[in-house]
């Protein structure tokens, strides 16, 4: 380790004198576009003209987007030529090529290099996977509002989110077990983790990327979070020299030995959107910070603002023995913006005045420093408009601390990401096809020799991304105010459409936690979509404008975000009622979910009539029970219930009540009622509305409804007599009577509950 340290230094020391030549960082980087044609099918590249150097020739190589190796070249071409069109492709496949060049200046010879992502209409993705969204808990209600819009812009992206709230002083082997079981349970499509706040930074290694021996020991890893299957270990390194106590790594510290990637390869991509302890935003408190990234998050999503198609390069370094960092610029803005749109100018003065989508910077560092470009306050003073940021210097790749360099422009206008790039390369020419920056990231953390020049300390456990993973490089306007009309088994969409030059809409839909299935076979030109049945019982609806994207690379179908409209489907019949009045009853249906679709209703009155009305009113010809059931469909499904309904005839009060019938008549019409037996030692009620316990009972009655939800209203006990004994008003689905002072002998209870419903029940006293 200390060799190689010592190599970087003379690397350093000896910078100053390759100035004195004419190579650049743009002698090693081959700039490429690419033109496609559908039919028949070819892509055409090009690449921009080298200035200082003579081309000598280029090679050219081509594998699958998600080949794992270039194989042989494709081609050999002279040092004049500057395209290739290349005839052996075919619509809607992604590819890659690699274009490297020789060029001499003087009578040495110089590799170039240049990568392409491109292809012929590329289809739309529509599921991105699941994204665990790990969360500084101290936020859980403060950051509520943001969180909230933030996993719903999420998810009208075609990521599924999880979401995870973990304490910020947690140990890192925590958060690290909550991200594996979490992964662990869908290995297939769990993708990506984003740190949101300050989550538990993870420190490892013994060493030092930017090559200064007071900067040797454990850097920020955020990439042990990403690395799934790696055996990390605290065991080994035992390193105290650094100037900063925080890179300090001994046994037993909490901080790991790896320098590198524990078993070379992160499965899930990771970025983190951190703003604590920056101080010189004085005027801001780290949750107002946070605030401000993720409404401008929000707001490139959809488009409230307008990033100009264009790039610059402010290279402080040059050639640096060959490294030329600045290469990091120049090889992968170009392909994303276009030939021609890729500047050499100055980093802070051009984007506090302009809108860049890309934006290179690199110079001599510091912690919160880079020569040549600026310092954190850089940012504090100014409003920087570049949205994707690389920077490269030394000591800020070490980016937990105060002030930070790196994540100062997260702080700033509408920079929405940064990465330290220089110590590895990184590789960012997916992102004109339409790949969201993680993966990028991975990509990146992961190459060791597919993409060449790797830099120094490819694999290495520092290499990570500031900001949102998630975010992608060409955004279309979405559509707005998206409604529904329901009938039965359908129901009709209607937006209104995006202000942008769209070839339509496809619709998606989802249950809210699930993959994105598209409901449309072709694209919606209209601003309107009738569909049938939905698959599930809640329906998350997304509507996405899509155009045929040309980038400098290619062409590919590039949605917007969704507009969503949440749709249930589920039936419930639930027979409820509003009452019985005498022979009459006010039923209702009493649960309507479905907002997709209109309903029919069929109840079945056990009388052989019925209805077809939700909440109709039945008048019976006589008292009695009655078998009542209710059918409810929506087009697509259906449920039904049945319930017994008991028509009482009206109680017959006897004469010391104040009517004028007899005791006897007032007997025989509770006998009829409840048809109750003679023979009281085997009596048992005909109905299962009330529990009277115990029957025959020493004078304690324990009285229930049966039905919870029910209410007993009145209570009263009459003697064989028709002489009334005992009356109590109760409000509640259980009561306990004391009738002991009563003489031994026959009773009736009569009980009102539930809006006037009469029950009726003979008990014995013994």
């Amino acid at each position: 380790m200390k060799n190689s340290i010592k190599q970087v230094l003379v690397c350093i020391f000896m910078c100053s004198f390759f100035g004195l030549n004419a190579q650049t960082s743009q002698t090693v980087s081959v700039q490429l576009n690419a033109t496609v044609s559908s039919s028949p099918a070819s892509i055409t590249l090009r690449w921009a003209a080298v200035s200082g150097a003579t081309p000598t020739g280029f090679t050219i190589y081509r594998k699958l987007k998600t080949g794992t190796s270039w194989g042989s070249a494709i081609a050999t071409i002279g040092g004049t030529d500057t395209i290739y069109k290349d005839t052996t492709v075919t619509v809607n496949t992604s590819y890659e090529y690699k274009v490297t060049r020789t060029a001499t200046i003087g009578t040495t010879t110089y590799t170039g290099y240049g990568y392409i992502n491109t292809g012929i209409a590329l289809a739309p993705v529509a599921n991105r996977g699941i994204l665990l969204l790990i969360i500084d808990s101290t936020f859980v209600a403060t950051l509520s509002t943001e969180i909230s819009t933030y996993i719903a812009d999420l998810k009208a992206d075609g990521w599924q989110v999880k979401t995870y709230y973990v304490g910020r002083t947690a140990a890192v082997v925590s958060v690290k077990s909550t991200i594996v079981t979490a992964y662990n349970a869908d290995v297939t499509n769990t993708n990506a983790v984003m740190l949101l706040g300050h989550v538990p930074v993870p420190y490892s290694g013994n060493f030092a990327p930017d090559g200064h021996s007071n900067h040797v020991g454990a850097w920020a890893a955020d990439v042990y979070y990403a690395d799934m299957n790696g055996t990390w270990t605290d065991a080994t390194v035992n390193n105290t020299v650094a100037s900063r106590t925080a890179n300090d790594n001994i046994p037993g510290d909490g901080k790991f030995d790896q320098t590198y990637i524990a078993d070379g390869t992160a499965e899930l991509q990771i970025g983190r959107i951190d703003l604590a302890n920056m101080p010189a935003f004085s005027t801001k408190t780290e949750l107002q910070l946070l605030q401000d990234y993720l409404n401008k998050d929000h707001d490139y999503r959809v488009k409230n603002y307008t990033t100009i198609q264009r790039g610059l390069v402010d290279d402080n370094f040059g050639y640096f023995s060959g490294e030329a960092f600045g290469a990091n610029g120049w090889r992968n803005i170009t392909p994303i913006v276009g030939i021609g749109n890729v500047s050499s100018i100055d980093y802070i003065t051009n984007l506090k005045s302009g809108s860049y989508q890309w934006a290179y910077g690199c110079g001599g560092g510091s912690y919160t420093s880079a020569g040549g470009i600026g310092t954190t306050d850089s940012f504090v003073n100014n409003s920087i408009k570049g949205t994707f940021s690389m920077l490269f210097g030394s000591y800020f790749g070490d980016w937990d601390i105060s002030n930070s360099f790196l994540r100062a422009p997260l702080c700033s206008g509408t920079t929405l990401t940064n990465v330290w790039g220089g110590r590895p390369n990184w590789f960012f020419h997916h992102m004109a096809m339409g790949e969201n920056i993680g993966y990028s990231t991975v990509i990146s953390q992961n190459n060791y020799t597919l993409y060449s020049p790797t830099g120094y300390y490819a694999r290495g456990v520092h290499q990570a991304l500031m900001g949102d993973l998630s975010l992608r490089n060409d955004i279309i306007k979405p559509a707005s105010n998206l409604t529904s009309t329901p009938s039965l088994g359908t129901s009709t969409l209607v937006w209104n459409k995006t202000s942008e030059t769209v070839l339509g809409y496809n619709i998606y839909v989802n249950n809210g936690d699930s993959v994105f299935t598209k409901l449309n076979d072709s694209i919606v030109a209209d601003s309107s979509y009738t569909y049938g049945c939905l698959p599930y019982s809640s329906n998350s609806i997304y509507v996405k404008a899509v155009k045929l994207h040309q980038s400098p690379s290619g062409t590919y179908y590039n949605e917007s975000m969704g507009i969503l409209k949440t749709l249930t489907k589920y039936v419930n019949a639930t027979i409820t009622d509003n009452g019985i009045d005498g022979k009459k009853v006010l039923f209702a249906h009493g649960h309507d979910t479905c907002n997709a679709y209109t309903h029919t209703y069929k109840w079945y009155f056990g009388d052989g009539t019925t209805s077809t009305l939700r909440n109709p009113t039945k008048t019976y010809a006589s008292y009695g029970t009655y078998t009542v059931s209710l059918v409810v469909s929506n087009g697509c499904q259906t449920d039904s219930q049945a319930t017994v309904y008991n028509i009482p005839a009206p109680l017959i009060a006897p004469n010391n009540i104040g009517d004028e019938t007899t005791d006897a008549d007032f007997v025989a019409a509770v006998a009829a009622a409840e048809e109750v037996s003679q023979n009281t030692d085997d009596y048992t009620p005909t109905t299962n509305i009330v529990t009277a316990y115990p029957n025959p009972t020493n004078g304690i009655l324990h009285i229930a409804l049966q039905k919870t939800s029910s209410t007993i209203q009145n209570l009263k006990v009459f003697a064989i007599s028709g002489q009334k004994v005992y009356e109590t008003e109760v409000n509640s689905n259980t009561t306990t009577v004391d009738l002991s002072i009563q003489a031994k002998g026959v009773y009736f209870i009569a009980i009102t509950y539930d809006k006037n419903q009469h029950y009726y029940q003979k008990i014995i006293i013994q």
